[in-house]
């Protein structure tokens, strides 16, 4: 049941308007979220973001549509949430069935090529702008340091998985801030 339905219509309005400037996937969304819902609107913590963020991370599914169903329940209801991700992926979805079809007539305009070559770009700099944006608050001390460390030597080197990243880092943070600090 939606408790306060203008403040979930305005939600979905939020994420149909993230969605069609999320350019660069999942994790460009993350960033736009971030800024609109968190520091624009005010509607979750930075803190809530972080962990809905890694909560989004650890669950199967994108990234986006993971964080939009969580910020929507925990903004009103699993309704809300169901609604946030309906609204996150309705305009994409519609896009990528146009394209689909026209794809084959315009796979060698140079115009798209170019535009597409412009584009990636900026889908790399909101990457790496949300990345920066939620280590600012994922760190919560220097210790901090120690999974992600870790996390990059099993991905890089050991090419681990993010489940295997995510259970060892787990239990990492257990033994740091459960019993040692």
């Amino acid at each position: 049941m939606i408790h306060n339905l203008p403040l979930v219509l305005q939600l979905c309005w939020e994420y149909i308007k993230i969605s069609l400037a999320a350019f660069g996937g999942g994790y460009a969304a993350v960033g736009l979220t971030q800024q609109e819902i968190v520091n624009k609107l005010g509607w979750i913590s930075t803190e809530e973001f972080v962990n809905i963020v890694a909560i989004a991370e650890m669950t199967p599914g994108p990234i986006g549509i993971n964080s939009a169903t969580f910020v929507g329940y925990m903004i009103d209801s699993v309704l809300a949430g169901i609604m946030a991700s309906i609204s996150f992926v309705l305009i994409p979805a519609c896009l990528v069935l146009i394209c689909a079809v026209l794809f084959e007539k315009v796979k060698s305009n140079p115009y798209i090529k170019a535009a597409v070559t412009g584009i990636r770009p900026v889908a790399i700099a909101i990457i790496a702008a949300a990345v920066l944006n939620i280590a600012k608050t994922s760190f919560a001390d220097w210790w901090s340091i120690i999974p992600l460390v870790v996390a990059a030597v099993l991905t890089f080197k050991f090419k681990k998985g993010p489940i295997f990243c995510i259970a060892v880092c787990g239990i990492l943070g257990i033994i740091l801030y459960g019993f040692i600090i």
